[in-house]
């Protein structure tokens, strides 16, 4: 993402991922590392945009390129 003024996108998305994290880390005693795959794998792929309406991988599939950059 390229953009000229503040990056909101990029820093709601990392919201939602250390939210994600910390929600995991507060049920056990795990190290924030241990958990930071499982929550990308369920980011990419069950977490919704509600800009584009898809997930992150059905977004970088080559057949849905024109609709995400529409939205």
């Amino acid at each position: 993402i390229v953009t000229r003024s503040h990056a909101n996108v990029a820093e709601r998305t990392i919201g939602t991922i250390k939210a994600m994290i910390y929600k995991r880390i507060g049920k056990s005693a795990t190290r924030w590392v241990d958990v930071l795959f499982p929550v990308l794998l369920t980011y990419n792929n069950k977490m919704k945009h509600s800009t584009i309406r898809m997930t992150p991988n059905e977004a970088r599939k080559p057949a849905n390129q024109l609709e995400v950059k529409l939205n």
